[in-house]
């Protein structure tokens, strides 16, 4: 990853659009799918219709599952996580869940785990 290419001069796209956030899931998706943690699987918990979101943001949120669609990805960098700001922001709480719960202490994503953790961390601080 080029830092500079990467770098820009505000929190939000410095982590989430083509930033450091998306970095961490394309790495951590490359692995894990060697531990059946694909794509397809992350939608398909998005989609699911036991989601509750705010009045305010709910026709917004129920969309968010397309950041991960095969129309999304590239032919020439299929693991690529393009999505908005707003988007990864609405995500990233659902996402960490999914992680969380289907990765959890896998002992051969630790690595990738520690570093999802550790951006979560700077991203609950950014947020505030």
């Amino acid at each position: 990853m080029d830092p500079i290419a990467v770098t820009t001069y505000d929190w939000m796209h410095t982590l989430l659009q083509a930033g450091v956030l998306n970095q961490e899931v394309e790495s951590l998706l490359t692995e894990a799918g060697a531990f059946g943690i694909s794509r397809q699987a992350i939608q398909a918990s998005f989609k699911d219709p036991s989601w509750q979101f705010p009045q305010c943001s709910k026709a917004k949120a129920r969309q968010l599952h397309r950041i991960f669609d095969e129309k999304r990805q590239s032919d020439q960098q299929p693991d690529k996580v393009k999505c908005s700001c707003a988007e990864a922001l609405g995500v990233y709480g659902l996402l960490r869940f999914f992680l969380e719960s289907a990765i959890a202490d896998e002992p051969g994503l630790h690595s990738h785990m520690t570093s999802f953790r550790a951006l979560c961390c700077v991203l609950d601080t950014s947020e505030s």
